[in-house]
């Protein structure tokens, strides 16, 4: 029985009309590949303009508010936590008083999953994030 995997990204759409009168700095794009048998790696890419910059993953206590990457659907069990393909810039914050991790110009948050269903899958992927330049945060 063939078994497809089918990718909504809801969130990254719902976000998008949020800044329907905001300038939206990042723009994102998904897809989901093929690791294995029955395992996918599903990957959301921002491509993050100008002087913005979006957080990893952090978690930062009294920090600033880090990427988010919930993946879930029916047909599918998570495989590890979400993490980073690319590069991650980390540097002392004095505004925090910690190292915290961002993210510029481009960066994929992944999650991998099993597909456990012999049936059609369907995969929601919810990110959020929080950008920033030197004057303001959205």
């Amino acid at each position: 029985m063939v078994k497809k995997l089918f990718l909504a990204v809801l969130a990254v759409t719902m976000a998008f009309s949020a800044f329907a009168q905001m300038e939206n700095p990042v723009s994102w794009s998904a897809e989901a590949n093929k690791v294995s048998e029955n395992v996918y790696e599903i990957v959301l890419t921002g491509e993050i303009e100008g002087d913005w910059h979006i957080y990893d993953l952090g978690p930062y206590d009294g920090g600033p508010t880090p990427t988010s990457l919930k993946v879930s659907g029916d047909g599918v069990e998570l495989v590890g936590t979400p993490y980073i393909v690319g590069d991650v810039h980390k540097a002392y914050d004095d505004i925090f008083g910690m190292d915290i991790g961002t993210c510029a110009s481009g960066v994929a948050f992944a999650q991998k999953v099993k597909v456990t269903s012999a049936l059609e899958v369907s995969v929601v992927a919810n990110i959020e994030w929080q950008s920033c330049n030197d004057g303001t945060c959205m």
